[in-house]
């Protein structure tokens, strides 16, 4: 187990506000790129709504990820229920 400590520590620079942003600029792009298929599914429907339902668990994941991560904990919850009416 302490090799698992070691894996999941921080490296000593390691600052919160970054994982923070870089959280939500995939969860910005991931809202985009579901849009953006939802908007062509009248186009191919049958290949885009596989699309769709993995692009909506990688939203979801890292919601939970985020809430996981306790940085912001009320944010990330609110970032989780976004991701639940999104997907809808």
């Amino acid at each position: 187990m302490a090799e698992h400590k070691t894996i999941l520590s921080p490296p000593p620079h390691f600052r919160e506000d970054i994982l923070l942003v870089t959280m939500q600029e995939r969860i910005n792009l991931l809202k985009r790129e579901i849009a953006t298929v939802k908007e062509s599914q009248e186009i191919e429907p049958e290949s885009n709504s596989l699309l769709i339902r993995c692009l909506q668990t990688s939203l979801i994941l890292i919601c939970e990820l985020k809430y996981i991560s306790e940085l912001n904990a009320e944010e990330a919850k609110n970032f989780g229920e976004e991701a639940i009416t999104i997907c809808d």
